[in-house]
């Protein structure tokens, strides 16, 4: 959300019928209104969802599930995973990727324990690609299955595996020292990979990957984002599946068409509220907060979910903004009593605006004990 510019000083009128009431002088964070006017989001359509179309992703899933119970080979495995997370259709076939990686994990188990397979753990990329994708689905993994792959003495001819290593590195935790000591062994190697082949066409792709991790490791990006981004890199690779690739451009827009339905949907609740038309120092940012919410978790599944946590983050924007902006010392004291305690006084002792908020937070209490939440 924007940032708040320098506070100015004004004075609001008090209401006509309290006259009574001194003039209270409050503060403003001069918000600009929104760029995603309620009227222009009703207007958004999606011309992908289709009939057709549809009957397409059905015939496409069915082939990926087929290419994840048929393919061999450990590395050949956990690449078809990760381009699948990285092309954002993971969700369709969480059984047969679970599947897959509990048995990853179970031979990684035993491998380690008996030493045997060394070959296995002398390929950096592999390594760390395994290492990663366990992490992310929640199975125990230790370091130690670098060995000695994490240290000063990185090839530095070996970028996939360099890029490999940095990108698992962040899914280190506090007791893997040696993981975390080699962000800065890969970062150093990763960007004298990208000042070297600045002209290099033969590169262009890895380079890009290696540009665009350093900006931000994949771990911390927004799902939607990234897939958006890898679905043009991927389409530009010598070795792209065509079916993963007609996939993901097709699921991108059926999904794309479900957020902007829900989008549609919370900007007329928002609308309904009326807290921006009453409450006109508060920030009206309904669009940022669904897309806060989509970046937590885009899948179809849980449109509920999505709209639930949109509206708590915008009663949590509207309350933020009264104690920060709006509110008196002694306004904010007693407005805290009031929601701490659940009760209702006599609404003259503080100003309307609180009591619409008080409207609009019992309201939103009333939706969590309803829903069972």
């Amino acid at each position: 959300m924007p940032k708040r510019q320098a506070q100015r000083r004004f004075t609001r009128k008090t209401d006509s019928k309290t006259p009574s009431q001194p003039l209270v002088s409050r503060r403003s964070a001069n918000y600009q209104p929104s760029l995603w006017q309620h009227e222009y989001l009703l207007s958004l359509g999606n011309t992908y969802v289709k009939e057709d179309n549809v009957e397409r992703v059905t015939l496409l899933k069915q082939e990926v599930s087929k290419m994840l119970n048929e393919t061999e080979g450990l590395l050949e495995q956990l690449e078809l995973i990760d381009t699948l997370q990285r092309l954002g259709v993971s969700y369709h076939f969480e059984q047969e990727i679970k599947k897959t990686l509990t048995n990853v994990h179970v031979k990684n188990v035993r491998a380690h324990k008996n030493r045997i397979d060394r070959n296995r753990w002398g390929d950096l990329y592999a390594t760390a690609l395994e290492f990663r994708l366990l992490r992310q689905h929640g199975f125990s993994i230790a370091q130690d299955v670098f060995d000695g792959n994490i240290g000063v003495d990185l090839d530095d001819k070996d970028i996939k595996g360099i890029l490999s290593l940095y990108e698992a590195s962040y899914l280190s935790t506090r007791i893997d020292t040696k993981l975390k000591e080699s962000i800065y062994y890969t970062t150093k190697r990763l960007r004298k990979f990208v000042e070297v082949n600045k002209n290099e066409t033969k590169s262009y792709t890895l380079r890009r990957m290696v540009i665009h991790a350093l900006e931000m490791p994949y771990h911390r990006r927004v799902g939607r984002l990234e897939a958006r981004w890898y679905i043009e890199v991927y389409g530009e690779r010598h070795d792209m599946n065509p079916i993963l690739l007609e996939l993901a451009k097709l699921d991108f827009n059926f999904v794309q068409a479900i957020h902007q339905d829900e989008l549609k949907s919370l900007s007329s609740w928002w609308s309904k509220t009326g807290l921006t038309k009453h409450l006109d120092f508060v920030r009206d940012r309904i669009t940022e907060g669904y897309f806060s919410s989509v970046g937590v978790m885009y899948e179809p599944e849980f449109a509920y979910h999505r709209q639930m946590l949109t509206k708590v983050f915008m009663l949590i924007t509207t309350i933020d903004d009264i104690y920060d902006i709006y509110g008196t010392l002694e306004e904010l004291q007693l407005f805290t009593t009031i929601v701490e305690k659940l009760l209702l006084i006599p609404c003259k002792i503080i100003s309307n605006y609180f009591t619409l908020y008080l409207f609009a937070y019992f309201f939103s209490e009333s939706i969590y004990h309803a829903d069972g939440m």
